[in-house]
């Protein structure tokens, strides 16, 4: 058997843990969300009493939304590979 399938399946390989987006683009974005969620998160302390249960359940549903969405584009860029290594030996 395949050492990187048996890897991959017993959870030995975890592709997000060595996620790495290493682009300006990325580094300048990031930084801006930082800098943003660090401001807002003293006015929120600020106003914690004060905010509807129901922001939190939208904060949780869009992390859901983006866990979902990154598991898909996952599974997607995994089929794809597939697909174009198949090419390449049929050729």
């Amino acid at each position: 058997m395949n050492f990187i399938l048996q890897d991959l399946f017993y959870g030995n390989i975890a592709p997000l843990d060595q996620l790495c987006v290493n682009t300006p683009e990325y580094r300048e974005l990031r930084q801006a969300t930082l800098q943003k969620y660090e401001h807002f998160s003293h006015v929120l302390e600020q106003l914690d009493s004060k905010l509807p249960p129901e922001l939190d359940v939208v904060l949780e549903g869009q992390a859901d939304c983006a866990a979902q969405e990154t598991e898909q584009a996952f599974c997607d860029g995994f089929r794809l590979g597939a697909r174009i290594i198949l090419e390449i030996l049929q050729a």
